[in-house]
């Protein structure tokens, strides 16, 4: 089993030329992940149905955070909920319709082409 991580370890870890995830013995299935690059998040992996999954739970975490985060997930999936499903309903739930390309398109033509062009230049 792995050792749990503490602060000092993830100050102290250092990327390679490659992507590496670090286990965190505190709480199963929790990773820190160092890209080459430099940056870090946090993954998390489990099993569900007997097929293995990921969910990335997020770069601006600390390791508290990320570990409360992946306590929840493991809550959800004792209840039979897919947490990476969740998320990915959860981010397509929260684009609206303002964000389709047609309503960006109507938005800037009422605002900016129509109020700024000639008729037969915004035409």
């Amino acid at each position: 089993m792995a050792k749990a991580l503490t602060i000092k370890a993830l100050e102290n870890l250092k990327p390679t030329s490659r992507r590496r995830e670090v286990p965190d013995g505190g709480v199963g299935g929790l990773y820190y992940v160092i890209q080459p690059s430099g940056k870090t998040s946090w993954a998390f992996r489990y099993r569900l149905a007997g097929r293995p999954r990921k969910l990335t739970l997020g770069a601006d975490l600390d390791l508290k955070q990320a570990r409360d985060k992946a306590r929840e997930a493991l809550c959800k999936i004792a209840d039979g909920i897919d947490p990476g499903v969740e998320k990915k309903a959860a981010r397509a739930a929260a684009m609206s319709h303002e964000d389709t390309v047609e309503s960006v398109v109507a938005k800037f033509l009422t605002h900016h082409a129509k109020q700024k062009l000639k008729a037969s230049t915004a035409k």
